[in-house]
């Protein structure tokens, strides 16, 4: 039963993040793939990348965190775990403990935080 709460939990702090992502970030098709760029700044900045991670990643940049490999290394955790749950490969078993919940939760946490510290909260240097 503990596994089947922390799958949810985990799903949970994903789609956290995926808001947060969406928040910052607009998509369009262009030249037969999609970019993703900030909102709000003007002229339309693309970035590297276009996953879910990318953005984050950006967000995480921008927002001067301290230790952005680790977090970065957090962000894939999460999200390679929870496409392996929602789309599971045969022979890959997906264990998620405790611990992991608490450090993505202090993850989330630490980026919300940081953000609501951000001045104007969209616009960045």
């Amino acid at each position: 039963m503990g596994s089947i709460i922390f799958i949810y939990a985990m799903l949970s702090i994903c789609k956290s993040l995926e808001i947060i992502k969406d928040y910052y970030f607009g998509e369009e098709y262009i030249e037969d793939k999609w970019k993703a760029y900030w909102k709000n700044i003007e002229p339309r900045t693309y970035i590297q990348g276009y996953s879910t991670k990318a953005r984050l990643k950006e967000i995480i940049a921008k927002i001067k965190m301290d230790d952005i490999d680790t977090r970065s290394c957090n962000i894939k955790n999460i999200f390679q775990k929870r496409n392996n749950i929602i789309h599971p490969k045969s022979g890959v078993d997906v264990v998620i403990m405790e611990n992991d919940i608490l450090t993505w939760f202090q993850m989330l946490k630490e980026i919300l935080s940081k953000i609501i510290e951000s001045p104007n909260n969209v616009q960045y240097d």
